[in-house]
């Protein structure tokens, strides 16, 4: 409560009133959330620790608000959620992107002997994008799907590429 004081003078006696101040939690959805930069995509749940602001001031994670996110995974729209908490109420949600990486392939060389018989070409990757593999040199080796077929003696280039999956560009 809040007590003012009058004091006497020549025409009233000394006299006080007192009044009840109720301050309540203010809207955390009025606060400003800084625009999140789009995030790669990791493999990992993507956490971020924004920067909110409440009337110019910067408020404080865990003592005003906590963070909850959905679909922060994969690569799409994901969700970041404030909620109030000490002085603070209520939610405010915004969104940011997740882009898709770039897959890391793993292709390594290989030594055969002419008249070898049909090999399968091999790559590994952190991607599910399906593979496609071309040989510089026809004279050298062919190849059908992975599948490559020595034609003669020499070196020749073996390129592989992949296709774009939901999380991961072409390469």
């Amino acid at each position: 409560s809040v007590t003012v004081s009058q004091a006497e003078d020549a025409n009233y006696n000394a006299a006080t009133a007192t009044m009840t101040l109720t301050v309540s939690k203010a809207d955390i959805a009025n606060a400003s959330i800084t625009a999140i930069p789009d995030q790669t995509y990791t493999g990992s749940a993507i956490t971020i620790s924004p920067t909110v602001t409440f009337n110019s001031s910067t408020v404080t994670q865990t003592t005003d608000y906590t963070v909850s996110f959905t679909n922060n995974t994969n690569a799409g729209t994901a969700s970041l959620t404030i909620i109030g908490t000490g002085n603070f109420t209520g939610t405010k949600t915004v969104s940011f992107t997740i882009v898709k990486a770039t897959p890391t392939i793993t292709f390594s060389d290989i030594t055969k002997t002419y008249g070898e018989s049909d090999f399968n070409l091999t790559a590994t990757s952190s991607s599910t994008g399906a593979f496609t593999y071309t040989i510089a040199d026809a004279n050298v080796a062919t190849v059908t799907g992975s599948t490559t077929t020595i034609v003669g003696v020499g070196t020749t280039s073996v390129t592989v590429s992949q296709g774009e999956d939901a999380n991961y560009n072409a390469a």
